[in-house]
């Protein structure tokens, strides 16, 4: 007997990306979110986006990013600008103008 037919492929998902913004108090920044840490700081490397940061973030999502990020020019670290990104997972990457001034932002969100 001939084989059945396949079925048809599903419907294409929009792409869908996350939108928020930090208020410090003398500046906004909005932030757009793909759900990929990964993508996100290949987007840095690019210089699509301006800086991307995250908390808790997993070695396998970070580290090929991290690389492209540096190897672009750009500056990664964790909150407290040291260079421990791959054991605490939480990451500030950015071009390197704004990376410090990133930095300073986030710090005074948190507090």
């Amino acid at each position: 007997p001939p084989a059945p037919p396949s079925p048809p492929p599903p419907p294409a998902r929009p792409r869908r990306a996350l939108f928020f913004c930090l208020d410090t108090g003398d500046s906004v920044f909005c932030v757009r979110r793909f759900g990929s840490a990964a993508l996100d700081l290949a987007y840095v490397a690019a210089g699509r986006f301006d800086g991307f940061w995250e908390h808790g973030l997993k070695t396998w999502d970070i580290a090929a990013g991290i690389l492209l990020v540096r190897e672009a020019g750009g500056f990664v670290s964790d909150f407290a600008s040291r260079d421990r990104v791959m054991y605490s997972g939480d990451v500030v990457a950015a071009n390197p103008s704004l990376h410090a001034e990133l930095l300073k932002h986030l710090a005074k969100a948190r507090n």
